[in-house]
């Protein structure tokens, strides 16, 4: 399995993905307390988090159709700076204290639409990033990386924004997402045999 952590687009992959999902995770984190803080009601934190889920439903399988269609690097990056541009939208309306719970629909929809499109096709590029070998060693690797975000920046989302305020969470998903849209531009897929 860790025969895969020796090709290096792969392995640059995985730390720049693990940036990004532990991004994501941190944004939850904040939206939830945002939600609260704004609103104190169960109702409202439940609407928010089914609007920014609900993409995953309506999109995946567009998703899949763009990693058949189109540049992967070029989806993944592109997605990724929307997603960081929305990250980066959501926390200066937070700081300036401009954020309703209505913004947080809209935003919370338009950053769900653009994982919802990207997922798939980050996935289907691991094949180009490995060509084929190690595949299934780095599926593995990635969905253990998946993970460890899952439960890493839960925990380091909830001690920044006790620590530095909300704003500070959106504004690190906008920052770590980055990385994997630069990786995406410069990153050459794996020579085809």
């Amino acid at each position: 399995m860790l025969a895969a952590l020796s090709n290096r687009r792969f392995l640059a992959y995985l730390i720049t993905a693990a940036l990004s999902d532990g991004g994501y995770w941190i944004a939850a984190i904040a939206q939830g307390w945002l939600v609260v803080k704004l609103t104190n009601s169960p109702f409202w934190l439940g609407t928010v988090a089914a609007v920014t889920q609900l993409p995953f439903l309506l999109f995946s399988l567009a998703g899949g159709d763009l990693a058949d269609r189109f540049d992967r690097r070029a989806v993944v990056a592109i997605n990724n700076g929307f997603i960081a541009a929305i990250a980066l939208t959501t926390a200066l309306l937070v700081a300036n204290g401009t954020i309703s719970v209505w913004w947080l629909l809209v935003l919370g929809f338009a950053a769900g639409t653009m994982n919802a499109l990207e997922h798939p096709v980050d996935r289907a590029w691991l094949y180009d990033l490995v060509g084929g070998r190690d595949l299934g060693s780095s599926i593995a690797l990635s969905s253990l990386e998946w993970s460890i975000s899952r439960t890493v920046g839960p925990a380091v989302g909830g001690v920044a924004i006790a620590t530095i305020g909300i704003a500070a969470g959106y504004a690190a998903y906008a920052v770590l997402t980055l990385p994997l849209a630069v990786l995406a531009l410069v990153l050459r897929s794996a020579p085809t045999p």
